[in-house]
């Protein structure tokens, strides 16, 4: 998998349209065309809100291709959960962080090539976290466990606690994405493995305090993980706290290092830090 601005084009995304207008609507859609050749869902921006939900769904014979219908009215997306799902693609959306408080807005466990391209995504945060103030913590956008060859690209994200997390994954890019207005973490993320982190522009984070959250715009970490980082190319990426809280850019550390019987013991390996 390489770096790329766009979603892979199938051919069996021609296969067959369904527009939809409800939720169910759209999971009948899914079964159908996972039980098919695959083919593309377009949902009604007029219709909705929506919640992506795939159990099991989507192979390489059967690609999916989730769009909007008109792509001048973006449907809104409550959530968005794929349990054991593969190739899945999913743009022109607007998730609605209001509708999750509780977050995350995207849910990703098992998954395989999985592709969520030219999104936007609003969370809830309104202000500097404290102790003593008045903003409301925000939810945080997605967690991606288990999961391999991801692309994340071209998506617009403000206004969350933490932007992308993802944990013991292999083969993701994440890249070209436009990040701002957190209160914590822009990229977070442990035991990856051949990962490109690349080209993104995050900046003018709301910020928190430190007893509160460790605030940084991409954070790779080892506690909880199954290996230890290796493989990850971080570049090209332009970190700018503005006007607003400082932000440490980038950290890396391996709390694990020395745990005594932890698959994720030991060093990080390959990792590339360049251009930023």
């Amino acid at each position: 998998m390489t770096a790329s601005k766009g979603y892979t084009a199938y051919a069996q995304h021609d296969a067959a349209s369904i527009v939809v207008t409800t939720t169910a609507e759209l999971s009948a859609a899914l079964k159908q065309l996972a039980a098919g050749s695959g083919g593309t869902i377009l949902l009604d921006g007029a219709g909705g809100p929506y919640d992506i939900i795939a159990f099991h769904l989507g192979s390489s014979a059967t690609p999916i291709l989730i769009g909007p219908l008109d792509p001048d009215v973006p449907p809104v997306i409550h959530e968005m959960k794929l349990t054991s799902s593969s190739y899945i693609a999913v743009t022109g959306m607007y998730f609605d962080g209001a509708t999750t408080p509780k977050g995350p807005d995207i849910k990703v466990n098992g998954g395989r090539n999985v592709e969520i391209v030219g999104n936007t995504m609003h969370g809830t945060a309104d202000g500097f976290l404290s102790e003593d103030g008045t903003a409301t913590q925000g939810n945080s956008l997605a967690s991606v466990r288990a999961s391999s060859n991801m692309l994340f690209s071209d998506n617009t994200v403000s206004n969350y606690l933490h932007g992308f997390g993802v944990l013991d994954s292999t083969g993701l890019i994440f890249t070209n994405n436009d990040v701002s207005q957190l209160q914590g973490d822009g990229f977070r993320g442990g035991g990856l493995n051949n990962a490109v982190i690349s080209d993104n522009h995050m900046h003018d984070f709301l910020g928190s305090t430190q007893t509160m959250n460790h605030s940084d715009m991409i954070q790779l970490w080892g506690t909880w993980t199954q290996s230890p980082n290796r493989d990850i190319t971080i570049s090209g990426n332009l970190l700018d706290a503005g006007n607003d809280a400082a932000t440490q850019g980038i950290f890396i550390m391996n709390e694990w290092f020395s745990k005594a019987g932890s698959p994720a013991a030991g060093y990080f390996q390959n990792i590339s830090i360049t251009d930023n």
